[in-house]
């Protein structure tokens, strides 16, 4: 037990009964709103991937979305990192403690940063490509739920709140 810290509360996304709907909200949102953009832009047209290689792509996405958070995790704390997996999600989490701020980065960065490589490369890339880059687009906001999810609930802690998030649930801690 750290004795720098007093522990405030919990986010335990499994007993909370909006977290599931707001996750399946987002997932539901986000996959109709690429469906439709896809329709429109009529990018299926050119595609000349095949269905394994588009979810070796999607697998490769989660592996390295869960990474991203790991390097932030890692930039931020030295301390031990942890790999939750149990199917069909990945979650990645750390024995440090993060200040709000640190945390909305760890929580957002995969999602921005993946968001802008696949819209730039989605802009840049051949026609027969770009199929499977909005899938994995799609993918990238569909598949964060969780990470918004967190940044939503953090809202009502003030910016001196930290957070150690262990892959299970979110702890939320004030220094003494």
């Amino acid at each position: 037990m750290d004795n720098g810290f007093r522990k405030i509360g919990v986010i335990d996304y499994q007993k909370s009964k909006y977290a599931n709907l707001f996750i399946i909200g987002s997932f539901v949102l986000s996959i109709s709103v690429g469906a439709i953009i896809i329709v429109l832009s009529d990018s299926t047209s050119n595609n000349i991937l095949k269905g394994q290689w588009i979810l070796l792509g999607c697998l490769c996405y989660i592996i390295i979305h869960e990474s991203v958070h790991l390097i932030f995790m890692k930039i931020f704390s030295k301390e031990r990192l942890c790999l939750s997996l149990k199917f069909p999600t990945i979650s990645v989490g750390s024995n440090g403690k993060f200040s709000k701020r640190q945390f909305i980065i760890i929580a957002l960065a995969p999602v921005v940063i993946l968001g802008v490589v696949l819209a730039l490369l989605i802009t840049f890339c051949s026609e027969s490509y770009k199929f499977v880059l909005s899938i994995l687009l799609i993918l990238n906001f569909a598949g964060s739920g969780g990470d918004y999810l967190q940044v939503f609930e953090m809202r009502k802690y003030s910016m001196d709140t930290f957070f150690q998030d262990n892959s299970i649930e979110t702890s939320i801690y004030k220094k003494k």
